[in-house]
C-alpha cells in the first residue's frame, strides 16, 4: 500500500477509517493494516503507487484509508460499501464476496477491541460478532461447478433476513444469503416455525437448500426454484481456539502440553 499520495491531489476522494478503543501497539496496528491490505487486494488487485494511502494513529489504535484517484478511489469506495451493507454490495458486484470473506477473517480478531468503521465522519458499523457473521454470510458461495441445468441440494450459512409471503395465499418464503446475494426461497411447511425462530435471533445458521441451477446468459449458474428443506437452529460457530480449548478438557489422547503448544502456535488471523 503506497505511502505517498499523488502530488496533484489535495484531498482524498474516498476515506474509510477504522478505530479501536485501545492503545496503539505494533501488533494491533499490524492487524488493522493487514485487514485493509488484504481486503483491498481482493477488491482491486492492480492498484498503482499513489492510488491509496494509509494514515496510522499512534495514540489510540486507528488507521485511515485514503483513495486518491482511479482504482484507489474505487477500491476504498467499494470497501466502505461492503462494510456499510455487505448483502447489497455483493448483490451489485459478486466479486466482493471474496473481499467479504477476507474482511470477516481479519475482523474476527478485532472484536474484543470495540472497533468501528467510519466513512469520513459518519460511523458505519461496529466490529462485533454480528458483523463477522454478516460478512461470512455475504461471502458464502456454494454453487456447483458445472454447466447447464442441475438439480440438487447445497448447504449455505446465512442469517434469516425476513420471513413472509410475497402474495396473498402464496408460500411462506425466507430471504437468505446464497451465492453471495440475497434470495427469496420457499420453505417446506414443517420448517416454517423453525425458520421464524431463527429469524428472531438474527444468528447465522446452516440451511439445506434444494433447487435447480440454470445457466445464465453469460454462462454463470443461478439457483432457481429453491426451497429450504433443512435447518440447524442449534448451530453455534466456534473458532479454532475455542475448539482446541474444549477438546483439551475432554480428550485423553494428548498430553496437556500438546494443547498448550497448539494454542501458542495460533496467531491473530489464524484462530479459525
Amino acid at each position: 500500500m503506497p505511502a505517498r499520495p499523488p502530488k496533484s491531489a489535495t484531498q482524498p476522494k474516498q476515506v474509510l477509517r477504522l478505530t479501536l478503543d485501545v492503545a496503539a501497539t505494533p501488533e494491533r496496528v499490524g492487524q488493522v493494516a493487514a485487514l485493509f491490505h488484504d481486503t483491498l487486494s481482493q477488491i482491486e488487485p492492480d492498484l498503482r503507487e499513489g492510488d491509496v494511502t494509509m494514515v496510522v494513529g499512534n495514540h489510540v489504535a486507528s488507521a485511515e484509508l485514503r483513495g486518491w484517484q482511479g482504482g484507489g478511489e474505487r477500491a476504498v469506495r467499494l470497501a466502505a460499501d461492503l462494510v456499510d451493507n455487505a448483502t447489497d454490495a455483493v448483490q451489485k458486484d459478486e466479486r466482493l464476496a471474496a473481499a467479504a470473506r477476507t474482511l470477516a477473517r481479519h475482523a474476527d480478531v478485532l472484536t474484543p477491541y470495540h472497533a468501528k468503521f467510519w466513512r469520513g465522519d459518519k460511523e458505519l458499523r461496529a466490529i462485533d460478532d454480528v458483523f463477522v457473521r454478516t460478512m461470512r454470510a455475504a461471502g458464502q458461495s456454494t454453487v456447483p461447478s458445472s454447466s447447464g441445468n442441475l438439480s440438487g441440494e447445497t448447504v449455505t450459512y446465512s442469517p434469516i433476513l425476513r420471513v413472509g409471503r410475497i402474495s396473498e395465499g402464496g408460500r411462506v418464503q425466507a430471504r437468505i444469503c446464497l451465492e453471495g446475494r440475497p434470495l427469496e426461497v420457499d420453505i417446506v411447511p414443517n420448517l416454517v416455525e423453525h425458520i421464524w425462530d431463527a429469524a428472531k435471533t438474527g444468528d447465522v445458521v446452516p440451511l439445506r437448500v434444494r433447487g435447480e441451477w440454470i445457466e445464465g446468459k453469460t454462462g454463470e449458474l443461478r439457483l432457481d426454484k429453491a426451497e429450504i428443506i433443512g435447518v440447524d437452529t442449534t448451530f453455534d460457530p466456534w473458532s479454532g481456539r475455542e475448539l482446541l480449548d474444549d477438546v483439551k478438557q475432554h480428550a485423553a489422547l494428548f498430553a496437556a502440553e500438546d494443547f498448550d503448544r497448539m494454542l501458542s502456535d495460533l496467531h491473530p488471523g489464524a484462530e479459525d
